[in-house]
């Protein structure tokens, strides 16, 4: 069970991490476009 929960929390972090991740790169492209547009 202990193992279960370390798993499961690893795999909630690195979920976390990856939307954050596109998030961040979703905001710079739109960053980026709009720099370049304007």
């Amino acid at each position: 069970m202990d193992f279960f929960r370390q798993r499961y929390t690893n795999y909630c972090i690195y979920y976390k991490w990856k939307v954050i991740k596109i998030l961040y790169h979703m905001s710079f492209c739109k960053r980026l476009k709009f720099l370049i547009n304007g």
